[in-house]
């Protein structure tokens, strides 16, 4: 008899177990992003399954790299439940934006009793996260390819021609995040998101080098010179709701010397889709240039057209100095008889001398008209 009280006792236990309340998430749906800056809005439902009444407890959401509740997930929002009898429910809406701290995490995990207040029958049921269908760390409501696991909110997006794939959910071909926009058609006093472009180049190459971003243009005719940074690629073809078909065109004009320069750009840096076409020189003896760099081994060009203008004819050559005076000619002998010239220092001989004359008469006498028509 001493072996019953023991079995009794464990009997017991079991049934005292099985009467406890047992809170679960029944229901969780959301809506919003979860990448970093986001909002994200999450419906939840409380449900007690268990047999006793559930005491007030606390329904938290969180933000995890693995749709298991643990240690490092980050806490979104909390609500208060209040006690729920057997088989009742209560509905929150949870809103939360995901903190800019956040390392990348795309699961959604809502937990019951996160307090830890009320004892249940079971603590191994009380989170539900969200579907996560291709498993590449991003719930489906947040990932804007959930059957493709190489495309997520986490995901590498370099802007690339001609296929312009938005392989990370915002929306354009390249990281919106690290780049700063310029439309023909913006501001310079505006911030150069999307939404509030810059207006010139240079004030969008100024920016993102500052915040170590780079440059998204829309397409259009920029009549600046495009003085690269180091660092700071400059990405044309965007059309005003930032889509890229090749069909836009971003044309940089330039000066009359040069449409775009690069010097000393040793960091990555990338040129793409590109026209640049600088007007023609208005002046004699200029050149016309596209792109003009020196020691820039890290800049790269990609889908760039050069069209550079003829250059212009020089101004024409000053007159040469005067050539030396030829010599005398040589004296004039028989009239019958042509005379040398006299020798010159520039390579040419004077012209002959006159063949020499006949003269009758007192050569002491005045020369008159009649005699001089006689010589």
């Amino acid at each position: 008899m001493a072996l019953l009280v023991p079995l009794a006792f464990a009997a017991h236990a079991r049934a005292a177990t099985r009467r406890r309340p047992d809170l679960v998430i029944s229901s969780l749906s959301a809506s919003g992003s979860l990448t970093v800056g986001s909002s994200v809005t999450a419906m939840v439902t409380t449900r007690n399954i268990g047999q006793r009444r559930a005491g007030a407890s606390t329904t938290r959401l969180y933000l995890s790299r693995d749709r298991t509740w643990s240690t490092d997930d980050k806490i979104l929002a909390s609500a208060s439940i209040p006690a729920l009898d057997p088989g009742k429910a209560v509905t929150r809406e949870l809103k939360a934006r995901v903190p800019t701290t956040t390392p990348s995490a795309g699961e959604l995990v809502a937990c019951a009793d996160a307090g830890h207040k009320v004892t249940e029958k079971s603590e191994t049921n009380n989170c539900r996260a969200k579907p996560d269908t291709d498993s590449d760390g991003w719930a489906d409501f947040t990932d804007c390819a959930p059957n493709d696991p190489s495309v997520n909110p986490g995901a590498v997006d370099e802007p690339d021609v001609p296929k312009f794939r938005d392989t990370n959910c915002d929306g354009i071909d390249g990281n919106a995040r690290h780049a700063v926009f310029v439309s023909p058609i913006g501001d310079d006093a505006s911030s150069g998101t999307r939404a509030h472009p810059k207006r010139t180049l240079a004030a969008a190459v100024s920016a993102a080098d500052t915040q170590g971003k780079d440059v998204y243009s829309t397409f259009g005719i920029y009549t600046e010179r495009l003085d690269v940074a180091n660092g700071v690629g400059v990405y044309g073809g965007y059309g005003t709701t930032w889509k890229r078909p090749l069909s836009n065109i971003t044309k940089v004009t330039g000066t009359t010397s040069s449409s775009a320069v690069a010097n000393n750009v040793t960091s990555p840096t990338t040129l793409q889709l590109l026209s640049l076409a600088p007007v023609a020189p208005d002046g004699p003896g200029k050149s016309s240039c596209g792109l003009r760099g020196a020691n820039s081994g890290g800049l790269l060009i990609d889908h760039v057209t050069v069209h550079a203008a003829p250059g212009t004819d020089g101004l024409a050559g000053a007159k040469g100095t005067q050539g030396t005076s030829g010599g005398d000619g040589h004296p004039g002998n028989d009239p019958q008889t042509p005379q040398l010239g006299g020798t010159s220092a520039v390579g040419h001989t004077g012209g002959r001398g006159g063949n020499g004359g006949y003269y009758e008469g007192d050569l002491d006498a005045p020369l008159t008209a009649n005699t001089a028509e006689t010589a």
